[in-house]
């Protein structure tokens, strides 16, 4: 007994002598029990997944945003329609009350800079001109036989009417058709109108402003109306080609082109039509093309002269490696965690219905 007191009081005085520290790990033996629920804190665990769930998304869509290259695949199309000009057009020549021998004839005056301009005849559209960087346009027209009023309105390039020039009042003297040589259409039609009086022949444009790649084929909207059908119609396109048809009837008609280059200023392309009818009777119209490069985007990764814009593409395709890392491992994580749930849950039901089973942990 006195060896074992001892023995006590040599354990007390070890455990005196030996430091303790304010943080020590406990050993806990094996009880049997369950722990309780409240010592795994799914709601806390699944928490933290969901935000870490909410930053990888917005991780991913900044970094698929910011490494769309330019392709034929995407096309982006952006309209911003601005204001309409408050300067009117004027009409410098012809000068009102002039006579003509014969036709067409060149308008033309000054404008507002980054518009186009509408001519009518008679209140008939006449034409189409681009405003010049000088402020200044100039395009030809048919005139009608007799009296014709000339007036020119501005637009935007956004297609928005401005105000109306002064109305420009000149005669053509004889009926003289556009000279347009071997442009001649087969006499075996009839008039386009009644009592055997044919109107007058008449060309027509469907024009918006509207711009154009090159290598990309467009359409074009025209309508031809009076004279004596079917009209045999001849398209200048300004970029040296041209294209003979013939329409049987009058009424809209329907024609494509597809440009190889760039045009002038504002990529602007000059088009004239001359038509002639079964009669012999011709007009012209002028209208214009807009046709520019395609935008040049460098790809991702390619050598480019701007150090920023390279930097910036290594990071996104860093980033988006580490994503693809990333978005597995997080997947793996919350499916291990709905395990263990669905595993404690299974084992409580298995201990509530046998309440003599032990467990071990």
């Amino acid at each position: 007994m006195k060896q074992t007191a001892k023995k006590r009081s040599s354990k007390k005085a070890q455990a005196k002598a030996v430091p303790v520290s304010r943080f020590t790990l406990l050993h806990h033996r094996h009880t049997g029990k369950i722990m309780h629920k409240r010592h795994t804190s799914y709601p806390v665990l699944a928490m933290l997944l969901l935000c870490v769930g909410v930053l990888l998304s917005g991780a991913t869509s900044s970094t698929m945003a910011a490494t769309i290259t330019d392709s034929d695949s995407y096309q982006v199309t952006a309209s911003y329609l601005g204001y309409p000009p408050t300067t009117a057009a004027t009409i410098g020549a012809p000068l009102d009350g002039t006579h003509f021998k014969s036709a067409p004839i060149t308008v033309s005056g000054t404008c507002p800079v980054d518009t186009y301009i509408r001519l009518t005849r008679n209140g008939v559209p006449s034409g189409i001109a681009l405003c010049n960087a000088d402020g200044t346009y100039s395009l030809q027209t048919d005139l009608f036989s007799g009296t014709n009023t000339l007036q020119a309105q501005v637009y935007s390039l956004t297609d928005l009417p401005g105000p109306s020039s002064a109305v420009v009042t000149v005669y053509l003297d004889q009926p003289a058709p556009v000279s347009s040589p071997g442009l001649t259409a087969p006499r075996t039609g009839t008039p386009t109108s009644t009592n055997n009086l044919s109107m007058p022949l008449i060309l027509k444009s469907q024009f918006h402003y509207q711009g154009h790649y090159t290598g990309q084929t467009t359409q074009y909207q025209f309508l031809i109306d009076g004279g004596t059908a079917p009209y045999a119609v001849s398209i200048n396109w300004g970029d040296g080609t041209q294209k003979l048809l013939t329409v049987p009837v009058s009424g809209p008609f329907t024609v494509s082109h597809t440009y190889q280059k760039a045009g002038g200023y504002h990529g602007s392309y000059k088009i004239t039509l001359s038509a002639a009818d079964a009669a012999g009777t011709n007009t012209m119209l002028q209208i214009l093309a807009i046709v520019n490069n395609r935008p040049t985007v460098p790809l991702t990764g390619s050598a480019s002269s701007d150090g920023g814009s390279s930097a910036m593409d290594n990071i996104g395709q860093n980033l988006q490696a580490l994503l693809n890392v990333i978005w597995p491992t997080f997947a793996i994580t919350v499916l291990l965690l709905l395990a263990f749930w669905f595993g404690e849950l299974r084992e409580l039901k298995l201990l509530r219905a046998k309440p003599g089973r032990i467990h071990h942990a």
